[in-house]
């Protein structure tokens, strides 16, 4: 679908910026962003990432969309049109555990929107975030 829906996943698609584009096969979405033309980045390509999108089970915020940072140039980001990374290419697994890799330099985090404003109500009943308190679960490694 063009608008970011999928029979198996849903995506805020329309929350993100302009130039920013997320369809979806029945599977999975891809995300791919325009390249950037401006006085601080000229990118030669779109930023894209296919699959790009990790699924809510819960449908209640949409799909988590992998974007990379606002200007790519000079990065592994830069490819080719056609050629995307995926999100694969950012999970780890020793065997016994699986993790996602945020390196801050080409994949700096995980978006349900650009502005969550519309997510959030001041009345915990119709809110689809935590009003109040709210449990994060994350894993830093530190090498030598």
């Amino acid at each position: 679908f063009e608008d970011g829906r999928s029979a198996l996943q849903r995506v805020n698609a329309a929350t993100f910026a302009a130039g920013v584009s997320v369809k979806c096969g029945n599977e999975t979405c891809g995300y791919v962003r325009e390249a950037r033309q401006d006085v601080t980045c000229a990118e030669a390509y779109a930023t894209s990432f296919d699959p790009g999108t990790f699924r809510d089970d819960t449908n209640s915020l949409g799909a988590a969309v992998m974007v990379g940072r606002s200007c790519n140039l000079q990065s592994d980001l830069q490819r080719s049109e056609g050629i995307a990374l995926s999100a694969f290419n950012f999970l780890a697994n020793n065997g016994q555990d699986e993790a996602l890799q945020f390196d801050g330099l080409i994949n700096i985090g995980l978006y349900v929107a650009d502005d969550i404003s519309e997510f959030v109500t001041n009345s915990p009943a119709t809110s689809r975030l935590p009003t109040l308190h709210m449990a994060l679960e994350m894993w830093f490694t530190v090498d030598d």
